[in-house]
């Protein structure tokens, strides 16, 4: 289902006629900030949370390509979409992994793949999420040798 670049462009192209910088404002997000996830740059937490609570998107699915594209309750295009959904995401939990990665990434010279970093992402925040513990440098390493 290819990678995160890819899954931004395809619902740029579905909700915001292609247009890139109509898309990141109607998020919230500033066009030129965007233009860099577009190129390959890993997109904050909190701008993924805006994403997906404006355009009624999985966050899941954003990440990963896998389950439903669009959040159930909403079809595409449907009115009141400004709205925020209640994604029961840790925004700030999100944004320490996304950090915590990038760091660990940078000193240990690995280079993971966009669609390879952001599933790892993804995997870590479920960790997280799933046993109640943080993330530490440590436990990233030792799954990154899992996947790098």
């Amino acid at each position: 289902m290819g990678n995160l670049i890819d899954r931004l462009l395809e619902i740029i192209d579905d909700l915001a006629d292609g247009k890139s910088t109509v898309f990141a404002k109607n998020a919230g997000i500033p066009p030129s900030t965007f233009q860099y996830y577009v190129k390959g740059r890993m997109p904050h937490g909190d701008h993924l949370k805006r994403i997906c609570e404006y355009y009624n998107v999985n966050i899941n699915w954003l990440l990963t390509g896998k389950g439903k594209k669009h959040i159930e309750g909403k079809a595409d295009g449907e009115e009141g979409m400004e709205q925020p959904l209640n994604l029961e995401l840790d925004v700030d939990l999100l944004a320490d992994i996304i950090e915590s990665v990038d760091i660990v990434l940078e000193k240990e010279k690995i280079e993971l793949p966009l669609n390879k970093k952001a599933r790892f992402i993804a995997l870590q925040y479920e960790l997280c999420i799933e046993t109640g513990k943080g993330i530490t440098s440590d436990k990233i390493k030792r799954h990154l040798k899992l996947v790098a």
